[in-house]
């Protein structure tokens, strides 16, 4: 394939997204991982997920963060190692109020400071 391969995890057991990590690794075709969030994620979960897929590949991580905590969770993901971040759309068949997109997108025009 010309392009490079991201392979996208949703966040899962810890147990089963290294075991996933490790045989992407293994396959030798795969460029980075993505680990996509949930739309309400815990800080202490990102740390936990992103570590389970660190221990089980070498390759770099993206972590996918749900729109609704972008800012929050971008300090957390970053402390924890990630490579990159990927910001998300909402969920789907979710209402999100105006004023409440414009501050997210207020904020992650800021620039990044990590």
């Amino acid at each position: 394939m010309g392009a490079p391969v991201i392979a996208h995890l949703p966040a899962d057991e810890p147990h089963d997204l290294q075991r996933t990590a490790q045989a992407l690794t293994s396959a030798n075709t795969i460029a980075a991982i993505e680990v996509g969030l949930p739309y309400q994620a815990a800080p202490r979960d990102v740390v936990q997920w992103l570590r389970a897929v660190q221990e089980g590949c070498v390759l770099p991580v993206l972590v996918k963060l749900p729109l609704n905590q972008a800012e929050e969770l971008a300090t957390v993901a970053t402390d924890a190692g990630a490579d990159a971040l990927v910001i998300g759309a909402p969920p789907l068949a979710s209402a999100i109020a105006e004023s409440e997109l414009m501050a997210m997108a207020i904020c992650m025009a800021r620039p990044c400071t990590a």
